[in-house]
């Protein structure tokens, strides 16, 4: 299982090593290509996933209220902790809200409970970038107008989603081509921009990143824990819950973090630590929820 899980760490440790090295050799701004991913390359990412899964899979109520607090209760028990380090909550707050559910969480939780898996990981997935593409968005621009934040291209791609499944659409596979080819593009932007930012980072950054890269996977068990206390799910939502709470920060915060410019050299690394100590957090805990 240790080697399967580095198969899954190791390609985005590589692409984010290969942005540092290309942003080393040369200066570059990213800030065109993460616009670029947030219009365009993400949201048909979200539109692929969501019509992939049937429906129902993906209207399962209690699941979704359960990924909603797997956002907020985090947000809560991380607040005093951001306090006491003295940095910006603008800073810090998304890194340990936003989970990697993408990239990492949807073929980690296929490799760990199946195919089965695959609708109720879309869930926590879709509900991930809802969240930050509301909150997470409101939390870096306090002047942004709630038309404009609703309007954000990855809810529209996840509203069209839901409607191709109502609407029961039959649309043939060549027609939803390029929209997948786009949507594969996103991830290794994603990353790679990391590495370019990266590249730049302070030797003190180091630290910090360390420090929340320990605290997040803890944080995030614990808020699992709490709700599957509250919140009746099946065995199999319970399991794939914690699994989601030890996952790292989400790659998409230093894309924010870059757009409003909120220091993203500190998001970056912590980016980058929490996605490396992924390598041993996420066997312990796939070792913990498949032996319960």
């Amino acid at each position: 299982m240790l080697v399967r899980i580095l198969e899954i760490v190791f390609p985005i440790v590589a692409v984010v090593v290969i942005g540092v090295l290309y942003g080393r050799a040369r200066r570059t701004d990213m800030q065109m290509a993460n616009q670029v991913n947030l219009h365009v390359f993400i949201p048909c990412l979200v539109f692929s996933a969501l019509i992939r899964q049937p429906l129902d899979a993906v209207a399962d109520i209690e699941l979704l209220f359960a990924a909603f607090l797997m956002h907020l209760l985090p947000a809560l028990l991380v607040l005093p902790i951001i306090r006491l380090s003295g940095h910006p909550l603008k800073t810090l707050l998304p890194p340990a809200v936003f989970a990697n559910a993408g990239n990492l969480g949807l073929p980690l939780f296929v490799l760990a409970f199946g195919e089965v898996a695959l609708a109720p990981a879309v869930v926590l997935f879709l509900m991930m970038n809802i969240m930050q593409f509301t909150a997470g968005v409101r939390l870096l621009d306090r002047e942004i107008r709630w038309r404009r934040v609703l309007l954000q291209p990855v809810l529209v791609a996840a509203v069209l989603g839901v409607v191709y499944q109502m609407g029961e659409m039959n649309v043939s596979s060549s027609w939803l081509l390029p929209v997948e080819m786009l949507g594969q593009v996103a991830v290794p932007l994603m990353l790679f921009s990391l590495g370019t930012s990266l590249a730049h980072a302070q030797f003190i950054d180091w630290r910090l990143g360390l420090w929340f890269g320990m605290v997040i996977p803890v944080i995030g068990i614990a808020a699992a824990l709490l709700v599957i206390q509250v919140i009746p799910l099946d065995d199999l939502q319970q399991r794939m819950l914690v699994l989601y709470g030890a996952l790292p920060p989400a790659v998409m915060t230093f894309i924010f973090a870059h757009r409003y410019n909120q220091e993203p050299g500190k998001v970056a690394t912590v980016v980058m630590i929490g996605n490396i100590l992924a390598v041993l957090v996420i066997p312990v805990t796939l070792y913990f929820v498949l032996s319960i």
